[in-house]
């Protein structure tokens, strides 16, 4: 009787053990497959002059739909080169980036945290094999805010230059006042 009450035991924490280790497999499943671990997947290269704090990790967006993360990203070689960055994206995909097709770097949310973006080829266009170079642009958001930063920057030269002429005109007549000269004395 001991013997059966012990092997009943036995058998409910096996099953116990069993539904715990299946609940585990299941949510690593889940989660695996929300994050795209088990999908086939390949990779495209794409250089850029400048990547603007384009990170490991950063979204891959064919677009605006996820497709996959930069997976490296390494300064050239020699100087003057470009910066190569590894893109990994779903094999689905593949049809559907073209020989065309551009990529270049923009911004996400309120952060700024940077994506990459490629762009739809035409139809006529050959797909892309693994390994491949995407024709890269230069982001336009960098450029625009280089050319604003160097615009700004001219701004306050010539309000600095300004105010500094103000200053001595101010310096000037406040001088003619403490000496008894000027119209501004007269008047005082």
């Amino acid at each position: 009787m001991a013997d059966g009450r012990q092997f009943a035991l036995q058998i409910r924490i096996g099953a116990f053990i069993l539904a715990g280790l299946l609940v585990f497999v299941a949510i690593i499943y889940l989660l695996g497959a929300q994050a795209r671990y088990f999908e086939r997947k390949y990779d495209l290269i794409a250089e850029f002059t400048e990547v603007g704090g384009l990170m490991e990790g950063a979204t891959v967006r064919l677009a605006g739909v996820q497709i996959g993360r930069v997976t490296s990203v390494v300064l050239p070689p020699e100087p003057g080169g470009k910066v190569r960055v590894t893109l990994t994206v779903a094999r689905r995909y593949s049809d559907r980036i073209r020989r065309d097709s551009e990529v270049h770097i923009a911004t996400q949310g309120l952060l700024g945290d940077k994506i990459i973006e490629i762009s739809l080829g035409s139809p006529s266009a050959p797909p892309l094999q693994a390994g491949d170079m995407l024709a890269s642009k230069e982001s336009f958001e960098m450029q625009q805010m280089f050319k604003t930063g160097v615009e700004t920057l001219q701004t306050v030269r010539e309000l600095a230059a300004s105010l500094k002429g103000t200053a001595e005109r101010v310096d000037r007549i406040a001088k003619q006042v403490e000496t008894g000269k000027g119209f501004v004395h007269t008047l005082v």
